[in-house]
């Protein structure tokens, strides 16, 4: 096979563009409190296509390579792939250019399986009692990785993980009618609840990467993020980011809404549905509308921070966390956010959410600091959607 003419699908751009966008920050903001760091990526590829565009392992490197000597930082940097000759090509790509490399970075390509390898990286990294933050990137083509695998990495609290669901594959290949014949999919979950699965008809790949999140987020892991990709409208896969600190799950959802629709957490190839060039479109204030209700029902009645909004959006949505939407929640005869101040105390200008600041929410219709519990249902839901949010 000539890999060289392996070319790069629009949904794979898009996946290397978050992750080159996540670890733009993910380098400089660990290294200024760690200097040893550590990067993962198991299904490494070749590291090139067809055109010339980089794969995830020079992605990375180039990432990397921009702060380990300005820093100071200690770079390792692990790149698996099973494949002899894809891993032989990995290797040529990085010589082409490691005479530029910092000689605080140190890589190794490994021609193995992701599976035998990857826990003994883990235990070199524990080796000296404590796991430097350590970001794995794992992308397979199939279904093989086991949950356990994941979460073992996952108990380490400075680690994160991007990983490919393969929602789709998944639901095509299952042996629905012989369920004890999916030992694989057992492992995949560490579950057996997937089988409960079988009745849901075309909404399997759906429900079968709400369980993975919810295996993910059960256990060690505070936040998780997926992130959907299509091909023709048709669901493909998820990449789903996981992480126990809430910076890094704000900075991976706005990596997210780097690269397609500002605040909703989909990517839809050229054929995709109401799209122009190769990223959906859609009317801003439909996108908008959900996460204002959810803010709403979530803060009315109190003062918090943005920060805290933010990850409340970007952790329990499948949306992207937007100021915007803030903007609309203070606008109107009926204003869902009566005040906003800087974290100094001052009173923010307006349709200003600066980092730090407190906002404080009105009360919902009907209760304390709102008037009657028996005003008019038509007015309480005037009120509580306000002007340009309600639906209809």
């Amino acid at each position: 096979m000539n890999y060289w003419k392996d070319d790069m699908p629009p949904h794979t751009a898009a996946k290397h563009r978050i992750l080159k966008h996540y670890l733009l920050q993910w380098f400089p903001i660990l290294g200024k409190y760690n200097k040893h760091l550590a990067y993962v990526d198991g299904f490494a590829g070749q590291g090139v296509y067809s055109k010339g565009e980089h794969g995830s392992p020079i992605i990375a490197l180039n990432a990397a390579n921009m702060y380990a000597d300005n820093m100071s930082l200690d770079i390792d940097m692990w790149f698996i792939e099973k494949d002899r000759d894809r891993a032989m090509i990995l290797k040529s790509q990085i010589e082409n250019f490691s005479g530029r490399l910092s000689d605080h970075l140190h890589y190794k390509v490994i021609n193995s399986e992701f599976e035998k390898e990857f826990p003994q990286i883990v235990e070199t990294l524990t080796s000296d009692g404590s796991m430097p933050p350590t970001f794995a990137f794992i992308d397979p083509f199939g279904y093989s990785i086991k949950m356990t695998t994941l979460l073992d990495f996952l108990k380490n609290k400075k680690c994160e993980i991007l990983v490919t669901f393969m929602s789709s594959k998944l639901s095509r290949f299952i042996d629905w009618e012989n369920l004890s014949h999916n030992v694989t999919v057992d492992e995949l979950f560490d579950d057996t609840s997937w089988r409960s699965l079988a009745s849901n008809g075309k909404k399997k790949i759906s429900a079968l990467t709400e369980l993975y999140v919810k295996r993910l987020k059960s256990n060690h892991v505070k936040y998780v993020k997926p992130f959907h990709m299509h091909n023709h409208s048709y669901p493909v896969y998820s990449l789903i980011f996981a992480t126990n600190h809430p910076y890094g799950l704000n900075a991976m959802a706005g990596s997210m809404k780097n690269i397609g629709v500002d605040d909703d957490c989909q990517f839809f190839d050229a054929n995709g549905p109401k799209q122009t060039g190769i990223y959906q479109y859609m009317d801003k204030t439909c996108l908008l509308k959900h996460p204002a209700e959810l803010i709403f029902q979530k803060f009315s009645g109190t003062t918090t921070s943005v920060e805290k909004v933010m990850t409340f959006v970007n952790s329990n949505t499948d949306h992207v966390f937007d100021k915007r939407v803030l903007g609309q929640m203070a606008d109107g005869l009926a204003p869902r956010i009566t005040m906003v101040k800087t974290r100094h105390g001052a009173v923010a200008r307006k349709n200003s959410y600066p980092d730090g600041c407190k906002i404080t929410f009105a009360h919902k219709p009907g209760t304390a600091g709102n008037g009657s519990r028996n005003a008019p249902v038509q007015e309480t839901l005037d009120a509580w959607s306000g002007p340009g949010l309600a639906h209809g």
